[in-house]
């Protein structure tokens, strides 16, 4: 589970680093340097830093709306990506066959009759967050499910050799 986490972080520290190196300002830096020093400071003398979030709560504060924004639509994509790859690791040891759909779904899973189980064909959408909804695709493949209306079609296409 640790290398879940591992690349987790690898990618939102490469996501936000070019944001982070374009909203660097002098002052910034500045106020970095010292924060880092005393850091450092304190760990040579084995104590614990005392944590002020104050400063950074204001910095946050003060970022243009636009760029929040976009620093919080960039990590809800990666942490989507994140949670697509670790439930579809779960989903293998559960199904015998996962197809990645990435359309109205992430997954079809397949868990074929055996050993007097039916066997299932499920639909799967990885959600991540508290808040997160079902699309009206999503809700409307859901009711075509529940009515029952779901079909298995052989298309053929015959090709002349001539």
């Amino acid at each position: 589970m640790d290398i879940f986490i591992y690349c987790g972080l690898f990618v939102i520290g490469m996501t936000f680093f070019p944001l982070f190196l374009s909203l660097w300002s002098s002052k910034t830096k500045k106020f970095m340097d010292q924060r880092l020093n005393q850091i450092i400071a304190l760990q040579q003398t084995k104590q614990t830093p005392p944590v002020d979030l104050t400063k950074i709560e204001r910095f946050m504060d003060n970022l243009p709306n636009k760029v929040s924004q976009s620093i919080q639509g960039s990590v809800n994509r990666h942490k989507g990506i994140l949670g697509e790859l670790i439930g579809y690791i779960h989903l293998q040891a559960q199904y015998d066959r996962i197809i990645p759909l990435n359309s109205i779904t992430d997954f079809v899973g397949i868990r074929f009759p055996k050993n007097g189980d039916l066997g299932t064909i499920d639909f799967i959408d990885i959600k991540t967050g508290k808040s997160a909804k079902l699309s009206s695709d999503q809700t409307a493949l859901r009711k075509l499910i529940q009515n029952k209306q779901i079909g298995f079609i052989k298309f053929e296409v015959n090709i002349d050799e001539t």
